[in-house]
């Protein structure tokens, strides 16, 4: 009977995980004959769904499975159960590096969404000059009912007095024996500093006796405590850098942080190079990088990449610091390839996630 339960019990299992398997399989799919795959995420790209609630996010993602980089277009048909157009998007030249994947679309279930299989077709062409189209499917199912909030319970009482004021008067009690206790030290410690003995003599009780001090007149006056130990001095810290050397003191008008060069985005917002080596991450544009995008870019503590000036050449540098999903200049990733050079207008893309203009 024990090993008929088991058996059943591993049937079970194996179910379960094939059922899942095929749930993801569901949601993501290999574009035919192409080294790329389409899939459906939250907001989180290693979590892939199937199925999706009216007024929740899709997250379109394309993963590039050949080592190399490719520009890929694309237009993207989202099509609901009675076989209906409802969006449609384009792109043209969109990078995708080589063995990793890209955020390409995101779309809102609209609510009153009718529920059951939904489609969304790909035709798309890389570099290459390839055209491929496929399609991948989810669903949409109505949202869980609400559940009722629970009935709130009537206040307990005891010998007819209610549970609240029998609590109130417990904790009364306890603050009122606090105060007594501490006015009690403290009188103690008053009375033992108004009647110690003449002399440094101990109150009886209080300890055991101190040395007693040299006899005879002081000479001189009695020098005063030593002062304390200088704090330590402060370091400034330079945005995306290690501490720089301990700051002199400021002047009375305060100091001017000299900018040397600059990042600008899309929206206006700079990033300002202060240091002749700054490092950059994650931290540098989280208020301008949507977060399911953000988490493609190294964080400051394994920087994304480095902006620094070499006085030989007079010249500004950009190198990678062999980043998961590597930094595009004018295009082209960078990682592993060194330092490169730096002029006015040089588009930077961090992961490929967004565009910045250095302007020096």
């Amino acid at each position: 009977m024990a090993l008929g339960a088991r058996r059943l019990l591993v049937l079970a299992l194996a179910a379960a995980l094939l059922v899942a398997a095929a749930q993801a399989a569901y949601a993501q799919k290999r574009i035919s004959n192409s080294p790329y795959i389409l899939y459906l995420t939250t907001s989180n790209p290693r979590e892939v769904k199937t199925s999706f609630h009216p007024g929740e996010t899709i997250y379109i993602r394309l993963s590039n499975t050949d080592p190399n980089d490719h520009k890929v277009s694309f237009t993207l048909e989202i099509i609901d159960p009675n076989n209906k157009v409802v969006n449609t998007y384009s792109a043209a030249n969109i990078l995708i590096p080589g063995n990793g994947q890209r955020l390409i679309y995101q779309w809102q279930v609209p609510e009153g969404a009718p529920t059951g299989q939904w489609t969304i077709t790909i035709r798309l062409t890389d570099d290459t000059g390839a055209t491929y189209t496929d399609s991948v499917y989810f669903q949409v199912v109505a949202p869980a009912p609400a559940v009722p909030p629970a009935p709130q319970k009537p206040v307990q009482q005891q010998g007819g007095v209610p549970l609240a004021l029998v609590i109130g008067i417990v904790i009364a009690i306890v603050v009122v024996a606090a105060l007594a206790v501490v006015l009690a030290m403290r009188g103690k410690k008053k009375a033992e500093e108004e009647y110690a003995p003449p002399g440094g003599a101990p109150v009886p009780g209080t300890g055991a006796p101190t040395a007693p001090g040299p006899t005879g007149p002081v000479a001189g006056p009695v020098p005063p405590p030593p002062a304390a130990p200088p704090a330590g001095e402060e370091t400034t810290v330079v945005p995306g850098g290690a501490p720089a050397a301990p700051a002199a003191p400021a002047p009375t008008g305060g100091e001017t942080v000299v900018t040397l060069a600059k990042l600008v985005a899309p929206n206006g917002k700079v990033i300002p190079i202060v240091s002749t080596r700054q490092a950059f991450g994650r931290e540098d544009f989280q208020d301008i990088v949507p977060p399911e995008s953000l988490r493609l870019i190294s964080r400051r503590s394994k920087p994304q990449f480095e902006i620094f000036f070499d006085p030989n050449t007079k010249q500004f540098y950009i190198v990678d610091n062999n980043s998961a999903n590597g930094t595009y200049l004018n295009g082209v990733n960078i990682r592993g390839k060194g330092p490169q050079p730096l002029k006015n207008g040089d588009k930077i893309s961090p992961a490929g996630v967004i565009e910045l203009t250095f302007q020096a």
